[in-house]
Parts: structure tokens; C-alpha cells; sequence
């Protein structure tokens, strides 16, 4: 059942042709943005601007024709549309846009937006990217907004910067304020692609250029740009084995690591390693003591467990990369009590080198399940 965001006049009911109008809503966009803009109405032109909206066809019980603005929405955009309809400003902004699309010859009786039924599974996020924060930080906070448009940019200033950047990027292919468009281009690149996006605002936005870029801002927007620039995360497929310890471990790594870096999520990517492997090595009845380390945890796995008395193809070659990853087991300990943030240590690990152990920790992670997977099924 559509999520009803505007209703005109007349019975509450309608049914969706398939039959869509795009080339009607497309003649009228550009209109409608500028009635909108020109009449201050910004939340408005902002809402019309950023839904894949459709014009489409519709009747009711009563045979009455008439058109409906509709958008197909995944999950966060669904709720967040959703949290519309108790939103006083919200309302009004929907009345504008039917008002709008209205007045320059196509009558729209309802705004409605559905949940993308086959919707793809969410593509997981690169923890190194900006924050939705983040990002309302650096436009609000360090460049500044005025009317919707971010500092003092224009739209033809706004194409030429991502030129200059030598950007394969054109904001004009996003309807919109410069703001809107903005936001949605940072939202969407690369980690790498927005370090170099904020290099260029912090040189065409130098720091105390204005009040409110100050150093501590600036600063900020620099640990941002060297986070963004510390290379790629090995993701973690999902665990066939696993616990409710390992599981929470490497959720909160992500977070932390979205949050503030590399250097915060080693201590997690400890614990998820060390919790998988105490969990392997009880579904295999294999004996470690009591309170063992990751080394002897990791040692009991490789001499006891079915699964590794053959490696396959070069087995000797694939054992001595077994044991350069134990020598890497080995030093996780030290790693974390004295060079992370598990305890108060006055040095840590630099971004790189943090990034480091947590991808050797992804890695084997990974190759051990794959592995003990495969010999289960075997």
C-alpha cells in the first residue's frame, strides 16, 4: 500500500496505471524547480528535486482520472518519507509541489511513495567514508549555506571546480541547489574521490576565511582526509561460524572505524579473531586450557583441526604462509595493549599501520571460514 505524502480534493482511493507520463514530468521539471526556487519555497524544491519521482496515470472507485507523483524508494528513503508525514513543513512543502506541477497544466491529486519490492541487498559501506554527519558538518559548519546554496558557489563555479580537481564529475546532471547537489555528489563517491573533493574545499575555503572555519574545524576535516586516503578495507564475508561475541565485535569495528578511524577499530578486530577462534576450536572439541591466547589458540587450530592436514596444491609454499600469519597472531597482543585504544597508550598506531593489522585479521579471518566451511562440508 502507497505511502500517501499529499491528497487533493475528492475520494481517497487510486490505482496506478502502468502507464507512466515521464516525458510530461520531464517538459514540466525544470518549471516547476524554478517556480519553487524563485517562490523562496525551498524545502520544496529540495523534496522535488532529490525522489526519483514518476508522473503517473490513475483512477479511483469513481472513475475519475487524474495524476499521481510517485516515487519507488529504498529502505532509508522509504523511512525517512515516512517521518514526513507528522512534519508540519513537510506537509506544506507537498502542497506546494502539487500546487506547482498543478498550476502549469498537470493536475496532481496525490504524492505517494512506495518500498522497492526486489530491492538489491545493501552494498556494504566502505568504513574509511564520510559519515552522513560528516558531511552536514563540512556544508553547514565549515562552508556555510545561505538560501540553500552552499558558500558562494554558483552553478557555473560549481561544474568548474570538480573540473579543476580533474573530476570526470557534472553537477548539472542533478536537478537541484548547489547545496543539494553537493551533498549528493560527496554522499556517493569514493573514499578516495572525497579526500580530493576536500582538499579543494579547504583551498578554496581556507581555514579562518570566515568565523567559523576555524583551526579546530580544519583539523578535523584533515583527520577526515587522511582516513579517507589510507587505502582500501578487506571486507569480511559473512561467517558461517560464528558468536554473538564475534558478531558484536565486528560491528562495533565497523563503527569505530567509520567514526574515528583505523587506529580505534584494532582492539575490535582483536576481539572478533579471538572470539572466532575460541568458538572453531569448541565446535571441534579441540583442547586449549583455560584463558588461552591468541597464539595458542591459533597453534591448537593448525595442529588439531581436521581441516588443515591438507592444504592443497604447494602445501608447503601455503604452510609458510600459514606461518607468517601466525607471526602476525603472535603480535596482535602487544599490538593492542600497547599501541591502541584499548588501554590509555600515550603512542598508537598510525592510520596505515592500524589499517594494516585490521586487514590481516579480515584476511584470515575470512580464509579460516572459507576453509573449515569447505572441510564440514567436505
Amino acid at each position: 500500500m502507497s505511502l500517501v505524502l499529499y491528497h487533493g480534493s475528492g475520494a481517497l482511493d487510486f490505482n496506478l496505471h502502468e502507464l507512466e507520463s515521464n516525458d510530461t514530468l520531464a517538459r514540466c521539471k525544470r518549471n516547476t524547480c524554478d517556480l519553487l526556487k524563485i517562490r523562496g519555497q525551498q524545502l520544496a524544491l529540495e523534496i522535488f528535486s532529490r525522489f526519483p519521482w514518476r508522473l503517473l496515470e490513475a483512477s479511483n472507485f469513481f472513475n475519475d482520472d487524474f495524476s499521481v507523483l510517485h516515487a519507488t524508494l529504498g529502505l532509508e528513503e522509504y523511512e525517512e518519507a515516512r517521518r514526513y508525514q507528522s512534519s508540519p513543513q513537510h506537509i506544506q512543502a507537498f502542497n506546494q509541489i502539487a500546487t506547482t506541477l498543478s498550476e502549469i497544466g498537470t493536475y496532481v491529486r496525490f504524492i505517494a511513495v512506495d518500498l522497492a519490492q526486489n530491492r538489491e541487498p545493501e552494498k556494504p559501506r566502505d568504513p574509511r567514508a564520510l559519515t552522513p554527519k560528516e558531511i552536514n558538518k563540512l556544508v553547514y559548519k565549515y562552508i556555510g549555506v545561505n538560501g540553500g546554496y552552499l558558500g558562494d558557489f554558483n552553478y557555473r563555479t560549481h561544474r568548474d571546480f570538480y573540473a579543476d580537481l580533474d573530476l570526470d564529475i557534472d553537477p548539472d546532471d542533478i536537478a537541484g541547489t548547489t547545496r543539494l547537489r553537493f551533498t549528493e555528489i560527496v554522499s556517493g563517491a569514493t573514499p578516495e574521490v572525497q579526500a580530493r573533493i576536500l582538499k579543494g574545499i579547504l583551498e578554496k575555503y581556507p581555514v579562518n576565511s570566515t568565523p567559523v572555519r576555524t583551526t579546530k574545524l580544519h583539523d578535523e576535516i584533515m583527520d577526515w582526509i587522511r582516513r579517507l586516503s589510507t587505502g582500501s578495507v578487506v571486507s569480511v564475508s559473512p561467517l558461517r561460524i560464528s558468536s554473538a561475541v564475534v558478531e558484536r565485535a565486528l560491528m562495533d569495528a565497523e563503527k569505530l572505524m567509520a567514526t574515528s578511524g583505523a587506529t580505534s577499530g584494532v582492539d575490535r578486530a582483536h576481539t572478533a579473531l579471538h572470539g572466532y577462534l575460541l568458538q572453531v576450536c569448541s565446535d571441534a572439541s579441540i583442547s586449549v586450557g583455560t584463558e588461552p591466547s591468541l597464539s595458542q589458540l591459533f597453534k591448537a587450530l593448525r595442529a588439531q583441526h581436521p581441516a588443515f592436514k591438507n592444504l592443497g596444491a604447494r602445501s608447503e609454499d601455503v604452510a609458510k604462509v600459514l606461518g607468517g600469519m601466525a607471526t602476525v597472531v603472535d603480535v596482535l597482543n602487544p599490538l593492542r595493549n600497547k599501541a591502541s585504544v584499548a588501554h590509555p597508550n600515550q603512542h598508537l598506531l598510525a592510520e596505515p599501520e592500524a589499517l594494516l593489522v585490521i586487514n590481516s585479521v579480515r584476511t584470515l579471518l575470512n580464509y579460516l571460514d572459507s576453509k573449515l566451511h569447505k572441510e564440514k562440508n567436505a
